[in-house]
């Protein structure tokens, strides 16, 4: 602020930024200069977070997606992930304790998807041994463990590799995913409906109906009857169901939505009545379902944004 201040015309936000990390944290600066930029999208990295890691992971997602995963970039990017989580410990040794306090649970964070980034590449790697299922597993259990932490750590740029693996190594190796969710809505760009089930409130599906888009000269982006459905694999004994929509607007959510349940996929129950809000959450539940959708009553211009398709079972 003073350095701005200052003088407006002339002032340079990552030179200030990298000054004040120098004076105040001269011991950490070299760790906090690499950490902090990839904790978020802001004037100092020109509103990317993690660019110098975007091209990397970019080129691992494109070859996940592709069927082909491309082991040297997944490497590449293990080995930075590690050097970032040294960097981690070398900052909660900072003389400042109440700054290392408040910072922690991004640094845990880090480590987090440093070692669900190892697990998955060794899960990749014994794709023709016994143990791959076992390390799946393991790696299912980083993720759960770190979805507890609440702190976003490059949301843009590498949390979205995780999904691109973990697809393909689904694809490959012929798990049977945790769930699985489908939709008849056509995806915006790259927010693919996988992010609706990731367990990450920051991430999400952008949908709507190509065709009704199409016809109707854009004003109109969902149809009665469209929906977005979560398979649980088996019937289960579903205790809540949580649907977080919308974004900042509180305008991209189904207007008019019911929430149904089926144990064939063929014959759906409807849950409760019209839901009218972009949350909607139901608790003490007491069904057996395979299926739970999300289905639009009305036809709207306003697009679907879907953050979290929660459902827990017993």
């Amino acid at each position: 602020t003073a350095d701005y201040l200052w003088n407006p015309k002339q002032y340079e936000p990552y030179s200030s930024f990298e000054s004040a990390i120098k004076l105040l944290h001269p011991d950490t600066y070299t760790s906090l200069s690499r950490v902090l930029p990839m904790l978020w999208a802001n004037v100092i990295n020109n509103n990317i977070d993690s660019a110098d890691y975007k091209n990397l992971a970019n080129k691992v997602i494109t070859s996940a997606n592709s069927g082909n995963l491309d082991i040297k970039a997944c490497e590449e990017l293990r080995t930075k992930l590690a050097e970032l989580t040294a960097d981690t410990e070398l900052i909660k040794q900072d003389e400042n304790k109440n700054f290392v306090q408040e910072i922690t649970p991004w640094l845990n964070k880090f480590k987090s998807y440093s070692l669900m980034f190892d697990k998955l590449l060794n899960t990749a790697e014994e794709a023709d041994s016994n143990k791959a299922q076992k390390l799946y597993d393991e790696y299912l259990q980083l993720k759960s463990e770190a979805n507890e932490n609440t702190a976003v750590v490059s949301r843009k740029v590498i949390a979205p590799v995780f999904n691109a693996v973990q697809r393909y190594i689904v694809s490959k190796n012929g798990y049977t995913p945790e769930i699985t969710i489908k939709t008849n809505l056509k995806t915006h760009e790259n927010y693919n409906l996988e992010n609706a089930v990731d367990g990450d409130r920051l991430t999400f599906f952008w949908g709507y109906n190509e065709e009704a888009n199409s016809t109707y000269n854009e004003k109109i982006n969902i149809l009665t009857g469209d929906y977005v459905e979560v398979d649980l694999g088996r019937p289960k004994s579903v205790t809540e169901i949580e649907i977080l929509a919308d974004d900042n607007w509180r305008t991209n959510y189904l207007h008019n939505a019911i929430l149904q349940y089926s144990v064939d996929g063929k014959t759906f129950t409807n849950i409760g009545g019209s839901f009218t809000e972009p949350e909607i959450k139901l608790t003490e539940l007491n069904i057996t379902a395979r299926y739970i959708r999300y289905t639009s009553t009305m036809q709207q211009d306003q697009w679907l944004i879907l953050r979290e398709f929660t459902v827990k079972t017993a």
